[in-house]
């Protein structure tokens, strides 16, 4: 009578995350936002912007992580797993005194790993092993592992 059903999940009230993932499948950092559309589905999108001084070149490199995401836990404090694409534009015109052109490149990017959300939301933590397969003069291949905090609501 006046309270919620004991069948109603986590993912029925808390779909919504922001958060700072360091070096994950945005690169050094990205700022970005998920959304679970459907059960244990969700997407997710980033965004990234690295200038000269942190990236010892005289331009601008900006990336954009792009990922389906299935969370198969009801309280989204589990196994996290993702699969998607990271863009990537670099406008330098060179890297160390090397010359280098305008480029825009797509590698595939995966994650698995450990997301705590409480099923109430609040303070969010992730933590994950997101290798990436891109091709660019040849194919690259490469580990990479992230860490992110943010507010799921």
């Amino acid at each position: 009578m006046g309270h919620a059903s004991p069948d109603t999940t986590a993912t029925d009230r808390i779909r919504n995350a922001v958060y700072l993932e360091l070096l994950g499948a945005g690169g050094l950092y990205s700022i970005n936002y998920d959304r679970h559309i459907a059960g244990a589905w969700g997407v997710r999108a980033g965004y990234s912007q690295v200038g000269a001084w942190m990236a010892l070149r005289d331009g601008t490199i900006r990336t954009m992580p792009v990922h389906f995401v299935y969370t198969p836990s009801a309280s989204r404090s589990g196994l996290e797993l993702g699969a998607g694409a990271m863009f990537y534009w670099d406008d330098s015109d060179s890297f160390l005194g090397w010359q280098v052109s305008d480029e825009f490149r797509v590698s595939a990017s995966f994650n698995v790993g450990y997301r705590y959300q409480p099923a109430e939301g609040g303070f969010l933590f992730r933590i994950g092993f997101t290798p990436f397969v891109g091709y660019n003069d040849g194919l690259r291949a490469g580990p990479f592992g992230g860490i992110s905090f943010g507010y799921a609501f």
